[in-house]
């Protein structure tokens, strides 16, 4: 595929303005003819048909194989993502940055924090060489998720907020950032600014697929942060907006991660509720229902697209019940640790620029996701919910 220089701007711009995480809706609006603009129509065309260029082999052009890649990585489909990505990296033309970042998103879904912030800073130097300031939000971005979930609120906030700072006016994104910049304060226990902050997010989010998911979002973090602190007065306030909520069905796809957190967040309150009964009493038996219903709920909408926070709502419910978790589950924890183990490990060849040495002063050695995830009894469990983007 021979792009002009005009076509590879108009493409990175279309890249920023839909996403792949909406890849169907505009694979859908394409066929359709609901691009005014030709120029945008041609480069969504672009986009549709660089899927068409990756040979069974995966063989393809650079750009090919980073838009496929990016279309497998929000299938979940890791390995195949990876290899697509990796494949992108090694022909070192003028995606460098995407591939790059590819790989560093797919070791972070994974929890394999360091290789995640190895190809992240890659991104973000490569990213600078060609002033790709859309790049580069979105490496500050996925840097301070890595951060975050590591338990390094005050510097994930660092990142989020330099990430804002290089959005464009106007942008979609900035809700998001702003929940994020929440998420780090409720982290800190600054409950008095963070949970302000996420109701505006939540009560500013009007129509429109992008916002519709940033307020469901907002919620979640709510009900975590109930969860996290014990709080529930914050917790029926949620319970009360979200029997209200009239988001349309339209937007499910993007928003079954808060919803099986909310789903999480459910189970969490019919266990400390539970927890106050006497054993054997029908209230307790009726709250075992309604927590364990909770997790299935849960466990079906992280199933398509999140497998560890799958296998984390399976091996809950099979504490809830049993006490311990089966030896299926041990092996599937065991499995998905061995995901982003890809001999041989590749690494960025160049060191991170003196610009970003001090994200690489962060220790990030004690951070193990699965291993967090898959330890402990039901009660330690809720706490957990800190290890999400949530």
């Amino acid at each position: 595929m021979n792009l002009t220089s005009d076509e590879i701007i108009q493409l990175k711009q279309a890249f920023n303005l839909y996403h792949l995480a909406e890849w169907e809706e505009l694979r859908r609006r394409v066929e359709a003819g609901s691009f005014g603009d030709p120029k945008t129509s041609l480069v969504a065309r672009l986009m549709t048909k660089s899927l068409e260029d990756v040979d069974e082999h995966g063989k393809g052009t650079e750009l090919a194989l980073c838009l496929h890649g990016f279309y497998l990585y929000y299938q979940a489909k890791y390995e195949e993502s990876f290899d697509s990505f990796w494949s992108a990296h090694q022909r070192q033309s003028g995606w460098g940055s995407w591939s790059a970042l590819g790989l560093g998103k797919v070791y972070s879904d994974l929890g394999k924090w360091e290789q995640a912030r190895l190809w992240l800073c890659e991104s973000l130097r490569l990213a600078r060489q060609d002033a790709d300031f859309d790049r580069m939000a979105e490496c500050y971005g996925a840097l301070g998720e890595v951060l975050l979930r590591t338990q390094h609120p005050t510097e994930a906030y660092e990142l989020f907020s330099t990430d804002a700072a290089l959005l464009p006016p106007g942008s979609g994104e900035r809700l998001r950032l702003k929940n994020y910049q929440a998420l780090c304060l409720g982290r800190l226990r600054k409950s008095e600014l963070a949970e302000p902050m996420l109701f505006e997010g939540y009560y500013s989010a009007q129509n429109g697929a992008q916002n519709a998911a940033s307020a469901t979002f907002s919620l979640a973090s709510l009900m975590t942060l109930s969860v996290l602190h014990r709080n529930r007065v914050l917790y029926e306030r949620v319970k009360d907006i979200q029997a209200n909520n009239s988001h349309s069905d339209t937007v499910e796809s993007i928003t079954q991660m808060p919803r099986g957190i909310m789903a999480v967040c459910d189970a969490a309150w019919c266990w400390f509720d539970r927890d106050a009964l006497p054993l054997g009493s029908q209230q307790r038996a009726a709250l075992d229902d309604k927590g364990l219903m909770a997790l299935h709920d849960a466990s079906q909408c992280f199933e398509a697209k999140y497998p560890i926070e799958h296998r984390w709502g399976v091996s809950l419910i099979e504490r809830w019940q049993e006490g311990q978790q089966s030896v299926d589950s041990h092996a599937a924890w065991s499995k998905l640790s061995q995901r982003g183990d890809r001999p041989p490990s590749p690494s960025p060849v160049s060191p991170p620029s003196i610009i970003d040495r001090w994200v690489f002063d962060v220790d990030l050695s004690g951070g193990d996701l699965i291993q967090e995830l898959s330890s402990g009894d039901v009660s330690e469990a809720w706490n957990k919910l800190r290890l999400f983007m949530i």
